[in-house]
């Protein structure tokens, strides 16, 4: 009996090799899919692309809070302020991340020729505290009395006890000037 098993086995194995490598009838060919590369804007959830590789490190160490990297390419911006200025500025008015928007207007408020002042005050609508606060830090430097308005806006409205007051001390300090 056993004898008779082998041949319907192997049968049945080579029955399932032929189903499972026989050749198919060509299928219709599909409607290929188009894609459509949107001139929208990036969502603000998606990371950036920087093709610059000093601006790629500057926005990865503030993610990673790494104080050295930070600093090295704090170092490397201040050497070329005029060439990284427009890319900063972007940076700072677009980055998802409240950080890296507050690390980088904070640099550019140290730089020898920072940006106008009207971009520091623009900074201060910002809807994150951190970029506020850096902004309001550059001001406090830089700023004239023009800005005067929106930081009393803030000295007296913002809903962050940190912003009012170093909203407060930089008005202090700009009326001094």
């Amino acid at each position: 009996m056993k004898v008779l098993w082998i041949p319907v086995i192997l049968a049945a194995f080579l029955a399932a090799l032929f189903l499972l490598f026989r050749p198919r009838s060509p299928e219709p060919e599909k409607p290929s899919k188009k894609i459509v590369l949107s001139q929208e804007a990036p969502s603000p959830l998606a990371p950036p692309i920087f093709p610059d590789p000093l601006i790629r490190r500057w926005h990865a160490a503030v993610k990673q809070r790494n104080q050295r990297q930070i600093l090295d390419a704090q170092t490397g911006f201040r050497s070329r302020e005029e060439e990284y200025r427009p890319s900063l500025v972007k940076l700072a008015q677009e980055d998802p991340d409240p950080r890296v928007r507050a690390f980088t207007i904070s640099l550019l408020g140290g730089f020898k020729v920072p940006p106008p002042e009207r971009f520091f005050i623009e900074r201060l609508e910002d809807g994150q505290e951190y970029p506020r606060e850096s902004a309001l830090a550059a001001l406090d430097r830089l700023g004239t009395a023009s800005c005067l308005e929106a930081v009393d806006r803030l000295a007296s409205s913002d809903p962050v006890e940190r912003v009012r007051t170093a909203a407060a001390q930089t008005r202090k300090a700009v009326r001094a000037r």
